[in-house]
């Protein structure tokens, strides 16, 4: 069976299992996480609540099944890597990884149609 794993490590202890799949991990301090994905790094920091967040999706294989992850620094992370997968999956063919930055454009604290959603990384 295919598997989807939705959160970050901090919500969700089966990313841990499949992030090595992707060369994906993420670094926890005190005030910041830095998600890291292939060499790159995106770093989130405590003053972005609410407001600027970074998700990763990754599609992988592992033993013959589907991994298809969506991960963000914190839970607006995720939720904006959904959104984005929502409305823009047809777009992705042939990508394997990409990551997307949020930022509350409509200053609604929430994840919103009216936000900006930005791929600044893609594989």
């Amino acid at each position: 069976d295919n598997v989807l794993v939705c959160g970050g490590p901090l919500a969700n202890s089966a990313s841990l299992e499949v992030n090595g799949l992707a060369d994906v991990s993420f670094l926890i301090g005190s005030d910041y996480i830095t998600l890291k994905v292939k060499g790159q790094s995106f770093k989130w920091m405590k003053a972005d609540w609410k407001a600027v967040d970074y998700a990763v999706v990754f599609l992988a294989m592992q033993g013959g099944r589907y991994v298809l992850a969506i991960e963000g620094c914190t839970r607006y992370g995720t939720y904006a890597g959904a959104y984005y997968l929502k409305d823009h999956y047809t777009e992705l063919s042939g990508l394997h990884i990409i990551v997307i930055r949020w930022a509350d454009a409509d200053g609604n604290g929430e994840v919103s149609a009216g936000d900006s959603f930005q791929i600044v990384y893609q594989e």
